[in-house]
């Protein structure tokens, strides 16, 4: 079975997809890099990261699907496109940006996550 049946056996459309751009930049101006869809469909919630169809790729990467990852409701499945566990920098990136994505939306403000580097341990408070 081909990775696009597989897909599209999977996902029964209920909904059209939400789109998000995700723009970056690299000190000469924001870019459109990538898209990232969001669909409900009768597994779960479908998550695609797609590079975008703008001048910043090749024509042959325009619009080609980086991910898929599905929310079934008792966690989340790769589709298709699991990455490797030796990443490159720039794959490393684009897991990065997918998985905050996802967080961001899942998360609907509920919870947040602060980073602190600790100096001093007893700087440091519970």
């Amino acid at each position: 079975m081909s990775k696009k049946s597989k897909i599209k056996d999977l996902m029964v459309l209920l909904a059209d997809p939400d789109i998000y751009h995700v723009y970056s930049d690299s000190g000469d101006g924001f870019r459109h890099e990538y898209t990232i869809g969001i669909r409900e469909t009768d597994s779960g919630t479908m998550y695609s990261m797609n590079y975008s169809d703008t001048g910043e790729w090749s024509e042959e990467m325009r619009g080609v699907n980086v991910f898929h990852i599905l929310n079934t409701g008792s966690g989340f499945r790769w589709v298709d496109t699991l990455p490797d566990l030796n990443l490159e920098y720039d794959q490393m990136y684009q897991l990065q940006v997918f998985l905050r994505f996802i967080q961001d939306i899942e998360a609907s403000g509920k919870y947040t996550t602060k980073v602190l580097k600790v100096e001093e341990v007893s700087s440091y408070k519970f």
